[in-house]
């Protein structure tokens, strides 16, 4: 137990609080399950105090099936109107749906939130957001001028029903003009492959 003359003043008295304090706060987490936990719950906390969050942690631990990012990512409609039944959690439509498609491997599609920093090159220059007039509502390529490279995203804001493997392929001419102008995908894309000669 830490010593309590050290205990910093904002977790007051509530045993949550101290807990949390004593036992997670400040202390390097490399488990991945544990980390996407931590990520889930603090996009849920926009906006409200983090004790609120901790108190609605167990239900959001039931309902995200243990933290579990492969089986969240395998949510449809069916499950996300589940959750958005659950008292317990904190509902929001946009931020359950978020959640299926930040563990997307195949199509690089990542969830949406505005970064300062290239996902591959880390460059701190301005990212630029690219998509055709006429292309499914909700997919954007994230451009970085540093590196050339793009990450495709899919803004569930701007279409809530939306599946990354489907908006994927609806742009895949998307992919090509940004090819064509010497830009490449931060991850492959399979439909893509290059042909050989025939």
């Amino acid at each position: 137990m830490p010593d309590l003359s050290e205990r910093c003043a904002w977790c007051g008295s509530d045993p949550l609080y101290v807990a949390y304090h004593d036992h997670e706060w400040g202390v390097p987490e490399y488990d991945s399950r544990a980390l996407w936990e931590k990520l889930v719950l603090d996009g849920f906390q926009a906006g409200l105090s983090w004790i609120t969050i901790l108190r609605k942690r167990e239900a959001f631990r039931e309902t995200f099936e243990g933290f579990d990012p492969e089986r969240v990512a395998a949510w449809g409609e069916a499950e996300v109107g589940q959750a958005l039944q659950n008292p317990g959690i904190i509902r929001h439509r946009g931020q359950l749906n978020g959640l299926r498609y930040l563990v997307c491997s195949l199509c690089a599609c990542e969830w949406h939130y505005v970064r300062v920093k290239c996902s591959l090159c880390r460059s701190t220059k301005k990212l630029d957001y690219l998509h055709f007039e006429g292309s499914p509502q909700g997919v954007k390529a994230e451009v970085c001028p540093e590196c050339n490279g793009y990450l495709k995203q899919l803004y569930l804001d701007l279409a809530p029903d939306g599946e990354s493997l489907s908006a994927d392929l609806a742009t895949l001419d998307l992919d090509m003009l940004l090819s064509e102008q010497g830009f490449q995908r931060q991850a492959p894309n399979l439909l893509l492959a290059p042909g050989g000669d025939a």
